[in-house]
């Protein structure tokens, strides 16, 4: 009996160390930028558009979430989701800290904090 115990004591604790180990990462370091609010940002689903689980990468190409964006709503026209209002949001906060190549470069939020 207590074979049988320790055995399924074992799988539980396996089971749990791969969910936490395939869990998807709710925040990234562009949900700290001033102007994006963490409490608008869904929980993640594999149920989201491309352009949408980009949101949960890091670090990631501003042109490329940006134009997966444009292209799913012109296929998804007036649609309005969660996920849709939290990009509007991010892509606002995150526009000043683009280059043309559509990388990120991270302000020093220490000392945009200060000033």
């Amino acid at each position: 009996m207590k074979e049988h115990l320790w055995i399924a004591t074992i799988f539980i604790a396996m089971y749990v160390i791969h969910l936490h180990a395939n869990a998807q990462v709710q925040y990234t370091p562009y949900d700290d930028l001033p102007g994006v609010y963490k409490s608008y940002k869904p929980a993640y689903s594999d149920e989201l558009p491309v352009w949408a689980k980009m949101l949960y990468q890091f670090p990631v190409n501003f042109n490329e979430i940006s134009n997966g964006f444009d292209q799913y709503m012109s296929l998804h026209t007036g649609e309005k989701s969660a996920v849709i209002r939290y990009f509007k949001i991010w892509k606002r906060a995150i526009g000043s800290n683009v280059r043309p190549d559509g990388t990120i470069e991270l302000p020093d939020l220490d000392l945009y904090r200060k000033n």
